[in-house]
C-alpha cells in the first residue's frame, strides 16, 4: 500500500483541514501518516509522527525537526508529502532535494512576505523561498497575487492557484435554538438588543487587531449597542487586553481566546470583521460567507479575491464608514458563492494530480 504524509503544525488545523484529507486519500486506497507539533491524536490516521516546530524558522527545534523528517521520510518511501505549514513545508523540501523518489506538495495560503511588509521578512523570506521551490513537485497557492509573482520570480516544477483548503459547508447554516442563543448572551454579557461585530483570527500583528479597536472606539459615542467580540489565540493577547482597558472599552469589546465557540458565535452575530495586513484564503471569512454574514475586510491579498471589492477597506476611516452604514441598515445577511470553497471540491484540485 502505497503511503502519504500530511505535515502541519498547528493541531487546529490538523482537526479542521487534515481529517478530510485523511477520509479522502484512504478512500482512495492511500495509507496516511501525519506530522503534528502537538502530542494529540488524529482520527482516521494510520500513524501519527510528534515533532516539535518552532515558528522562529533559524531555531535549534527546526534543526532537529529537519533531521528526523528526513530519517522518516526515507525509512516509509512515501508516494508524496502534502504541508500546508510555512515550517514544515520547508523543512519538507530540504529533505527531500537529493535523490528522493517522494513528491513534494507545498501549499501556501499566503507568502511570508508582501508588499509593504517588513524589509527584514523580504530579506529572510524571500532567498529561502526563491532557492526551495525549485524543489517542490508542485506549488499551491491560494491567491493571485502569490500565484503572479512565483510565476514571475521562482522557478517552479508545477504551480497551481487553489480555492482555499477547504470548508464543510453542509450543515454550517443550522439555526441556533433560542436555548442555545440565551446560553452565548449569558457567557458573553450580550442581549439581543446589540449589534455584535465578530473578529476571529490569531492575536497577531499582522491581523491588525487595533484598527478594530479604534474604530470601536469612536464609534460608541454614536453607537452605544456595539459589540465587538475578538476570538483568538496569540503573543499579543496581553497587550490587546491592555488597549482595550485603557481605553475604558469592555463594555464594547470581548477578547477571548474560547475558539470552540466560533460556530454559534458565527451564527449569531451580525457583521464578521477582517484587519489583517495580508491573507491568503481566510477560512474564517469563507465560513462567514457560507452562513451569508456581511463582512468588512481590508484590501488585501485573498480578501481581494473572497469579496470582489465589496466592502473592503484602506484605513480606519473607511472601515468606521462601512461599519455604520450596517449598523444603520440593521445589515445581517449578504449571499455569496461558495460552492469552489468546499472542501471535497478543493481535494479534488489539490490530489488530482497524484491520485
Amino acid at each position: 500500500m502505497e503511503k502519504i504524509l500530511l505535515i502541519d503544525q498547528s493541531i487546529e488545523d490538523v482537526e479542521e483541514f487534515f481529517i478530510p484529507y485523511i477520509n479522502f486519500l484512504k478512500k482512495r486506497g492511500y495509507e496516511v501518516h501525519c506530522v503534528i507539533s502537538e502530542n494529540k491524536n488524529i482520527k482516521n490516521s494510520d500513524k501519527i509522527f510528534y515533532l516539535q516546530f518552532s515558528e522562529k524558522l533559524f531555531s535549534i527545534k527546526n534543526i532537529k525537526a529537519y533531521k528526523k523528517l528526513k530519517k522518516l521520510i526515507y525509512e516509509n518511501n512515501y508516494k508524496f508529502i502534502y504541508s500546508i505549514n510555512l515550517i514544515g513545508g520547508t523543512l519538507a523540501r530540504l529533505a527531500t532535494r537529493k535523490k528522493c523518489n517522494t513528491k513534494v506538495i507545498y501549499a501556501t495560503n499566503g507568502l511570508p512576505f508582501y508588499n509593504g511588509d517588513k524589509i527584514k521578512n523580504w530579506l529572510i523570506y524571500y532567498p529561502i523561498e526563491k532557492y526551495l521551490c525549485k524543489f517542490a513537485n508542485i506549488i499551491l497557492t491560494t491567491n493571485q497575487e502569490d500565484y503572479d509573482f512565483i510565476e514571475k520570480r521562482f522557478k517552479v516544477q508545477n504551480l497551481k492557484k487553489i480555492n482555499g483548503f477547504g470548508i464543510i459547508c453542509k450543515n454550517s447554516t443550522k439555526k441556533l435554538s433560542k436555548q442555545e442563543i440565551k446560553k452565548i448572551y449569558n457567557h458573553f454579557d450580550l442581549n439581543e438588543k446589540d449589534y455584535i461585530f465578530l473578529s476571529i483570527g490569531n492575536l497577531t500583528e499582522n491581523q491588525n487587531h487595533i484598527m478594530q479597536i479604534d474604530a470601536v472606539r469612536r464609534l460608541i459615542f454614536k453607537y452605544k449597542n456595539i459589540k465587538l467580540l475578538i476570538v483568538g489565540k496569540g503573543q499579543l493577547m496581553g497587550y490587546l487586553k491592555f488597549i482595550i482597558e485603557k481605553y475604558e472599552l469592555n463594555n464594547n469589546i470581548i477578547l477571548t481566546d474560547e475558539l470552540e465557540y466560533i460556530p454559534k458565535l458565527l451564527n449569531l452575530t451580525n457583521v464578521v470583521l477582517s484587519t489583517a495586513k495580508a491573507e491568503g484564503i481566510s477560512a474564517n471569512l469563507v465560513k462567514a460567507m457560507v452562513q451569508c454574514k456581511p463582512i468588512i475586510a481590508t484590501d488585501v491579498r485573498g480578501n481581494k479575491e473572497l469579496l470582489k471589492q465589496k466592502n473592503l477597506v484602506k484605513n480606519t476611516d473607511e472601515l468606521i464608514k462601512k461599519m455604520s452604514i450596517c449598523i444603520n441598515a440593521n445589515k445581517s445577511k449578504e449571499i455569496y458563492e461558495t460552492q469552489k470553497y468546499e472542501v471535497e471540491n478543493v481535494l479534488q484540485e489539490v490530489f488530482g494530480l497524484y491520485t
